[in-house]
């Protein structure tokens, strides 16, 4: 009889045990995110970035251009001063004709 009154204490412990986990659960606001971010793939200003290691050395390259006039210029980073600089190389202004 003493491992029947035992059991059922036991269950009942972890009974109140997970019904007050429960409700704590419950209780937890979700967090509330911004607004998530959107692209917008057919804007006026574009960019494209490249990053690859050439001879052990990191290159990164950002590529800017209007799509309305086509302009465009190269940003590439300098590793010595560690900002982005125009690149000594451009693409041509009008690259496809």
């Amino acid at each position: 009889m003493n491992y029947v009154n035992a059991f059922q204490k036991i269950a009942l412990s972890l009974g109140v045990l997970f019904f007050g986990i429960g409700v704590f659960i419950y209780a937890i606001n979700p967090a509330q995110a911004d607004s998530p971010t959107t692209t917008n793939s057919t804007g006026k200003i574009m960019m494209s970035e490249s990053g690859f290691v050439l001879n052990g050395k990191a290159v990164y390259n950002v590529l800017v251009w209007d799509t309305e006039t086509g302009k465009s210029k190269i940003y590439a980073f300098n590793p010595t001063t560690l900002k982005m600089m125009t690149a000594e190389y451009q693409i041509p202004a009008s690259p496809l004709y």
